[in-house]
């Protein structure tokens, strides 16, 4: 009997690029909301109560925008991006 050998098969390519694509993303919206929180205006004249939720808005899109960015870089650095979609790829 001859056996044939088919070529190796990346099993979880595909996944792994989709999952590093998603991250970097996150870390693109994280760059958008930094951005976002030091355009946002934090000061009205005639209005402290605007002021007050205009300082609150800008601090919540700069705290989530670092977090984001962060996470996403950690993420991308350690290589653990596409390494639990290419496990699930390879198990189903």
């Amino acid at each position: 009997m001859t056996s044939t050998r088919c070529p190796p098969v990346r099993v979880g390519s595909a996944a792994r690029t989709r999952s590093t694509l998603t991250t970097a993303l996150l870390g693109c919206a994280g760059l958008v909301a930094l951005g976002a929180a030091l355009v946002v205006r934090v000061r009205w004249h005639d209005d402290p109560v605007m002021t007050i939720l205009g300082v609150i808005l800008a601090l919540a899109l700069g705290v989530s925008g670092l977090f984001y960015l962060l996470a996403a870089l950690w993420l991308l650095l350690t290589g653990r991006a596409g390494l639990a979609a290419a496990d699930r790829a390879s198990v189903a």
